[in-house]
Parts: structure tokens; C-alpha cells; sequence
């Protein structure tokens, strides 16, 4: 099954079983974190409601019932506990999932100036999301071609932009220069997207003309 995040929609899907065909049948399904319950949902079940052979379907979902999106947290432990009883009898299970870090992301990688020569400032910026609202760190790495040349950390945060730059006038005509940003959130990070600047050859120009 796929893996829970902070803004997946948690869903529990239980099959139950009666021989005695004749029975009705009343279950509860509940939702814990952790030990704390959260909410629940009790329904009965005709015995004419089964299939033939005594078995049947359902599912709860986290929240169902209630207004509340999303209600879990980064690295919770949710419970769903279903309790199904014939009046005479009870049956209790129960199954638990972890809620994983969602990675930080990176918005548009700006890399320049677009027309840099010989004596520009290059910079390199991005905005770094989360959306379980981690604490970032973003780093830069920079390459004159394929050697790399130095690295820096930022602290950030969701949604916050983070600009980098180089001392002006390190780079020479016909280098070509990239900056990779990458965003951690403590556990996960969000990959090393590059961009690359260009330096040109300019053409030479006049002072002036007597």
C-alpha cells in the first residue's frame, strides 16, 4: 500500500465474517493515534446485507463525520481498531500505519544575470516549501564547469526565498558556471536541481569617438 502523509487521507478497510448466516451484526471502527482515540463510527449490519457465503465490506475513513482535514502529524502512529460482535460474541482487530515525512520541494531555480560577463556578481535563488512546515536548510553548490568550486548553507523556511552569490569577478569569458540548491528538512531532502550561466565572449566598445 502506499506510504501516509501529513495531507494523505487515511482509510481503513475491513472484511468481516459470520458463519451463522442468520445473525446481524454490530461493528465499531475506531480511530487512535497512538493510544489517544480519535473518533469512531458504529453501524449495524442485517445479516441479509452479507453475501451469501457470511462475508462483508466496509471502510472508515480518518475523520469521516467530522470537519477535519488532514488531522495527523509527521511521524504519528495511527491505530484503526474494528470490533465486530453478534450480540453473543465479539471479535477485535487492528492495524497501524506511520505517517512519513513529506520531503521538502523547490520552486523556480533563478540563475544569473542572464547575460553575465567577467565582472558580474552571479547569483542563484530559489523558495523551498514543506508542507509539514519542517525547519530547512538549503545549500548551494557551485561548478565552473564540471569542477566544483564551493558550498554554502541557509536556514529557511516554508515558502521563504533563499538567494546565494559568488564573489564578483571570479568567472572568465567562456566558462560556463552552475549552482545546484538542494532543501532538508532533518530527514528527507528535495533532490539537486542545477541551472547554468554562461559567460560570453562581449564585443569590444569605443569610449569614444573623436
Amino acid at each position: 500500500s502506499e506510504k501516509p502523509y501529513t495531507n494523505s487521507t487515511l482509510n481503513c478497510s475491513f472484511e468481516v465474517y459470520d458463519s451463522d448466516l442468520t445473525d446481524n451484526l454490530k461493528i465499531n471502527a475506531s480511530w487512535y493515534n497512538g493510544t489517544t482515540y480519535y473518533n469512531s463510527s458504529t453501524f449495524s449490519v442485517l445479516s441479509a446485507s452479507r453475501t451469501t457465503n457470511g462475508y462483508y465490506n466496509s471502510s472508515l475513513t480518518l475523520g469521516q463525520g467530522q470537519a477535519v482535514t488532514d488531522p495527523q502529524g509527521k511521524l504519528e502512529n495511527w491505530n484503526c481498531s474494528v470490533n465486530v460482535s453478534d450480540a453473543a460474541l465479539d471479535n477485535l482487530k487492528s492495524n497501524s500505519t506511520q505517517i512519513q515525512n513529506m520531503p521538502p520541494t523547490l520552486g523556480s531555480i533563478l540563475a544569473g544575470p542572464p547575460s553575465a560577463n567577467s565582472t558580474d556578481t552571479l547569483n542563484c535563488s530559489t523558495t523551498a516549501y514543506d508542507f509539514d512546515l519542517d525547519s530547512l536548510i538549503v545549500e548551494v553548490k557551485w561548478y565552473n564547469g564540471s569542477v566544483f568550486y564551493s558550498a554554502e548553507n541557509k536556514s529557511s523556511s516554508n515558502g521563504t526565498n533563499v538567494s546565494f552569490t559568488l564573489a564578483p569577478k571570479i568567472q572568465a569569458v567562456g566558462e560556463t558556471w552552475r549552482c545546484g540548491l538542494r532543501a532538508f528538512d532533518g530527514t528527507s531532502d528535495s533532490g539537486q536541481p542545477n541551472r547554468s550561466i554562461i559567460i560570453p565572449n562581449l564585443p569590444p566598445t569605443f569610449s569614444s569617438v573623436v
